[in-house]
């Protein structure tokens, strides 16, 4: 049996998003940390970090990202509710690491 992917994670974190959101945002979101988490595969810097942290990055780089911003407050309770889910906290040393890696990761993949 196969553990979840980092983008599996992406497609479950997500569904906890509020539902009175536009519909249009959501699918911005799921796009950016779709590609986000599938930028993680290639770089060996996230064989020992774990799915969800990689995946909870990448939607946060996403969120910090996008066209349509989500107010701060909401945002950031937000990203706090499913950190604590997963077992960490949002400005956790292993969830801000593996946001600047996907950071740096996405500045080399957009030419």
């Amino acid at each position: 049996v196969n553990p979840p992917t980092a983008v599996a994670f992406v497609m479950h974190i997500l569904l906890l998003l509020p539902d009175n959101l536009n519909l249009d945002f959501k699918r911005e979101i799921l796009d950016a940390s779709r590609f986000m988490a599938e930028l993680s595969v290639a770089d060996s810097f996230f064989i020992s970090k774990r799915s969800s942290v990689i995946g909870l990055a990448a939607i946060s780089i996403s969120l910090d990202q996008c066209r349509i911003k989500l107010p701060l407050i909401e945002s950031n309770n937000y990203l706090k509710g499913v950190a604590s889910a997963i077992g960490v906290s949002h400005n956790d040393a292993e969830i801000l690491a593996a946001k600047r890696r996907l950071h740096l990761l996405s500045l080399a993949n957009v030419d």
